[in-house]
């Protein structure tokens, strides 16, 4: 999702122009890191399954370094592949691009 604000903020003119190549270098290295083929099939990896805060009476869930890295780590996530699917459509959208 940074990657993608930083692409769609720059198109629209809320964000300086600098952040389009930002942006671009921060897709790049997720598609160096995350994409991946398994199974014969492309699949975006390193995907928190779950995470979030509260409620109170579930201290597990409290925020911290520590419940963040003990959550499941999955492939193919909407809630990584959909932001990684935004993205590349603002990829699209760049000059000489597409």
């Amino acid at each position: 999702m940074i990657a993608y604000a930083m692409l769609k903020g720059a198109r629209l003119g809320v964000l300086d122009g600098k952040f389009a190549s930002l942006g671009k270098k921060t897709f790049d290295g997720i598609v160096d890191t995350c994409l991946e083929f398994a199974d014969g099939q492309l699949c975006l990896s390193n995907i928190c399954l779950v995470a979030g805060l509260g409620p109170e009476n579930n201290r597990r869930r409290d925020g911290t370094y520590a419940y963040y890295i003990s959550e499941p780590v999955v492939k193919n996530d909407a809630k990584g592949a959909a932001p990684f699917l935004m993205c590349y459509t603002e990829i699209m959208l760049l000059p000489n691009q597409g």
